[in-house]
């Protein structure tokens, strides 16, 4: 099993570049965008919470990747052939997916919030690691949701592309990374609420900024973290499955 999660955690470091790239992007747009519309708006407050939401963009985007990657996998088939032909379980497979997925979040997550909190927000070591945790589980929200959407039309590079790439402005735009909630139209409010993203953008500014632990909405998002993992553990062995008999 640890064998497996080594040769996972290698194969995401094949591609140096495609993390450097996120991490890049991570830079600009924290180090940029907060303080530009903080200096026009003229309040400090506003950069630390558009930085908060920015955070949480960074965890949709990177879990779509690893979600794209995951629908290439299915549509390839190469490597889950390789995989499979391994003597280890099925669930070992599907856990060192979602390893690989979550190493490649931790990497990204922890970077962006230690690039914010030495801007913008300036958190003491505990309050980092409560809000990284948070994050962290959030991150396992979004996998669940990538992993499941990449099952389910992992048919076509295409599909799993067009898809996911719709996912991301979805997620990001129907959550209150700019704006609170109560500027949205009435009809989308609803929608803005379950939305998984809202959940960790609401959380950590209520404990950054406010001071307020929100127990509640911990629990809550834990367990929709454990629904959606279950949900793609589900999908994705449902695939694989599949995808074996389909070669034999």
């Amino acid at each position: 099993m640890l064998e497996y999660y080594k040769y996972e955690a290698k194969y995401l470091f094949l591609e140096k570049s495609k993390i450097i790239t996120l991490l890049i992007s991570q830079t600009i747009s924290i180090m940029i965008l907060p303080y530009g519309l903080g200096k026009i708006s003229n309040n400090d407050m506003y950069s630390q919470a558009l930085s908060i939401g920015l955070i949480s963009l960074a965890m949709i985007i990177v879990s779509i990747v690893g979600g794209v990657e995951l629908g290439i996998e299915f549509v390839t088939k190469q490597k889950i052939y390789f995989e499979l032909s391994l003597p280890i379980k099925m669930r070992t497979l599907i856990f060192g997916k979602f390893f690989r997925m979550g190493l490649l979040n931790t990497i990204v997550l922890l970077y962006a919030l230690t690039l914010v909190n030495l801007i913008y927000l300036h958190l003491g070591f505990l309050k980092f690691i409560i809000v990284f945790i948070f994050l962290l589980i959030q991150t396992m929200t979004l996998s669940g949701i990538s992993a499941s959407v990449s099952a389910i039309i992992g048919k076509s590079v295409t599909a799993v592309a067009v898809v996911n790439s719709i996912i991301i402005p979805l997620l990001q735009y129907l959550s209150p990374i700019y704006f609170p909630i109560n500027v949205f139209p009435s009809i989308l409010q609803p929608i803005v609420k379950i939305n998984p993203i809202t959940h960790a953008i609401e959380f950590v500014r209520e404990y950054v900024l406010r001071g307020i632990f929100n127990a509640k909405m911990l629990s809550i998002s834990a367990l929709n973290a454990m629904f959606w993992f279950v949900i793609g553990y589900i999908l994705l062995k449902i695939t694989i499955i599949n995808i074996w008999k389909y070669k034999n």
